[in-house]
């Protein structure tokens, strides 16, 4: 089930900057057509033994019904489930947070890394909880990922990946279930943005202030899809090396639809102001 909440923070000026700041969805998975119908896409399903879209498990905790990513090593990067209609884009100047139910299995200790959170349908730049393999101890750890385009904002020739967390006390075992939390403000840390995230059992939350060149290089960077899909950090594929990443009761913000309650918050705005000009 997919349902959507706004929630205004406030009405003059600012109205649909409100508006768009507080629009959540969540989604439950309750069954495949109800993913579909969510928006809910797999890309990649069968390929080379991946196992993409909707499963009729309860791996990540509740009852029967989760999203599947069960991702290879070393194909294309926008491979995953994602819902592809959050209703527009975000950037770097808007805020957005997501949060649900995770577990993961691990049968290969040289599997690729992975993105949970926003992502785009024509780039390979993300947002999000990243869950990655330490090349020296072969542990599974998450941190925090932003990346941009080569030429992000046409400063630089270079692709700006922002990592921040993977250390040893952020280790993820297999089968173990777990809760976790994103959020992105773009007013924190003076202006320049700041990140919260965190899983559960796994290490403390991280926190990231953007730097004043950090920001700016993110300035043409987008993301138009929710939901889990690989990073390209290797060319080599093989179907053995493979992670199985389950979904569940997630939350996550969205571009809000115009709604009936907006659209009588905005008028009742108008008319307040109507009536201070007669005043």
């Amino acid at each position: 089930m997919k349902q959507q909440l706004v929630l205004v923070a406030g009405i003059p000026a600012f109205f649909l900057a409100s508006v768009a700041s507080a629009a959540l969805v969540t989604e439950t998975f309750d069954s495949a057509a109800s993913a579909t119908a969510n928006g809910w896409t797999a890309l990649g399903d069968g390929v080379n033994g991946q196992v993409v879209g909707w499963s009729n498990t309860s791996d990540a905790g509740g009852t029967a019904g989760e999203g599947r990513a069960q991702l290879t090593k070393g194909w294309p990067a926008r491979d995953g489930y994602r819902d592809l209609t959050i209703g527009g884009a975000f950037n770097i100047n808007n805020a957005f947070s997501f949060s649900g139910q995770l577990d993961v299995f691990f049968n290969n200790t040289d599997v690729e890394a992975v993105n949970i959170g926003y992502s785009s349908t024509t780039t390979d730049h993300v947002a999000g909880i990243m869950v990655s393999r330490d090349n020296t101890t072969g542990e599974y750890r998450w941190g925090v990922i932003f990346s941009s385009p080569i030429g992000s904002n046409g400063t630089s020739g270079n692709q700006v990946d922002i990592f921040a967390g993977l250390g040893p006390t952020r280790t993820l075992t297999s089968g173990v279930d777990r809760t976790f939390t994103f959020s992105y403000d773009p007013a924190g840390n003076g202006g320049l943005g700041t990140v919260t995230a965190s899983v559960s059992g796994a290490g403390d939350p991280v926190t990231v202030n953007l730097s004043s060149l950090q920001r700016t290089e993110l300035g043409d960077t987008s993301w138009n899809a929710f939901g889990i899909n690989r990073i390209p950090l290797a060319l080599v594929s093989s179907a053995s090396n493979q992670a199985d990443f389950r979904l569940d009761n997630l939350t996550y913000t969205v571009v809000p639809e115009p709604t009936a309650t907006a659209t009588l918050l905005l008028g009742t705005a108008l008319l307040a102001r109507r009536r201070s000009r007669r005043a």
